[in-house]
């Protein structure tokens, strides 16, 4: 998968089968690898700016499950209308 951002989602990636490599960009314009494996999985916080490699021979299976980011206003505003 190319480079790209979580924009106002989190992400989480979990790998299915075999392994991948996750880079994510940090500030100073640095990269940040990560190898993960069958059965690990990742977080990537809303605004990551990423990507998933497979330098390996074998196939590699994953799933991405995304989520829009809750603000703490919209949280506390939940809570209060249980509350009641």
């Amino acid at each position: 998968m190319d480079w790209h951002s979580t924009h106002a989602r989190e992400e989480l990636l979990i790998v299915l089968a075999s392994r991948v490599r996750l880079e994510v960009a940090v500030a100073s314009r640095r990269l940040r690898r990560f190898q993960l494996t069958t059965g690990q999985c990742a977080w990537l916080p809303a605004h990551t700016l990423h990507r998933v490699v497979n330098p390996f021979t074998a196939t590699a299976r994953y799933l991405y499950v995304t989520a829009p980011i809750v603000s703490e206003r919209r949280k506390t505003r939940a809570n209060d209308s249980t509350a009641r």
